[in-house]
């Protein structure tokens, strides 16, 4: 028996056609407006595709009441980059990065963020 027939086979947790998603990775940038208020405001830096990560019921009912709840997951393709940014835009909504889980381990491998949605803060454009 071969090297490759004792192996067991990890499979591929995600598809390709479920990446159809893009996110836009923003640096946070302070100006101050006409007003002179200081204000925040995003500056994309670099767009990738992504795929959703269903919770189950379970797993939702659990973050009830903590910092987690009202998260959303995503699956990107590794990238040490994403590490550096704390801001993304989906959709022109703006997210804020919770976490991210990065996996280098494989060829293919994934990194899952955990992201927010900031409350009442849509990008004009």
């Amino acid at each position: 028996m071969s090297n490759l027939q004792q192996r067991p086979l990890v499979r591929n947790p995600y598809k390709p056609y479920q990446f159809n998603h893009l996110i836009t990775f923003c640096d946070s940038q302070n100006t101050i407006n006409q007003a002179g208020i200081n204000v925040t405001k995003l500056v994309p830096a670099f767009s990738l595709h992504f795929a959703y990560i269903k919770q189950t019921i379970t797993q939702k009912y659990q973050l009830i009441g903590t910092d987690l709840e009202n998260t959303k997951l995503i699956a990107i393709r590794h990238n040490a980059k994403v590490n550096n940014y704390q801001y993304a835009l989906i959709d022109n909504q703006e997210y804020r990065i919770i976490d991210v889980s990065s996996d280098n381990t494989m060829y293919i491998a994934y990194d899952i963020l955990t992201i927010k949605q900031s409350k009442g803060r849509k990008k004009n454009g």
